[in-house]
């Protein structure tokens, strides 16, 4: 966004989020977990359906029942890998959130309130010395 080389940058960041005391808000952010389990519960229920599909239709090619295993190990790779992919958009701007909060936090008092209220309330290092904006 500035122009800067891309190691430089990160540190910029690092340090910015550390002055800023967003670091403790980052470890109490179980977004990461979340997003995991649902990765592995989605890969569950495909790996479930695929287990459905062998058994009930017992297609020709599996009589002797020595690919239900691969199936049902490609259906949960393939479900986990595609799901994950996905869910990155979330994770992706969960981290712009935290990176803008310590850039900005003004501009989240100004376009958020509430979403700024919640930060303040629940981490008020983060956001000393910015009140929030009365919108009209």
């Amino acid at each position: 966004m500035y122009g800067k080389a891309f190691v430089p940058a990160a540190k910029d960041t690092w340090t910015l989020i550390k002055d800023r005391g967003v670091d403790a808000l980052i470890n109490d952010c179980l977004i990461g977990n979340v997003l995991q389990m649902g990765a592995f519960l989605c890969a569950a229920v495909v790996a479930l359906v695929a287990w459905l599909y062998i058994t009930i239709t017992k297609p020709e090619y599996n009589t002797t029942g020595s690919y239900t295993a691969p199936i049902i190990i490609a259906a949960f790779v393939l479900a986990m890998s595609m799901f994950m992919v996905l869910l990155k958009s979330i994770d992706s701007g969960a981290a712009t959130t935290f990176v803008c909060l310590a850039e900005d936090p003004d501009a989240m008092a100004r376009n958020n309130p509430q979403l700024f209220a919640m930060v303040r309330e629940a981490y008020p290092q983060v956001v000393r010395g910015v009140h929030a904006v009365e919108r009209f």
